[in-house]
């Protein structure tokens, strides 16, 4: 599978435009910085 292939193949399903996905994690040189996950407080 090419990377054309699969941004088609998952544009079809996507509820909304990743443009700017693919654009910062598949084409762009460097990763992107991941989110922080937020935790939760015990309790």
């Amino acid at each position: 599978m090419t990377t054309t292939t699969f941004t088609a193949h998952v544009a079809r399903f996507a509820p909304e435009p990743l443009d700017d996905v693919f654009d910062a994690w598949v084409y762009g040189a460097a990763l992107p910085p991941l989110p922080v996950p937020q935790t939760r407080a015990a309790g």
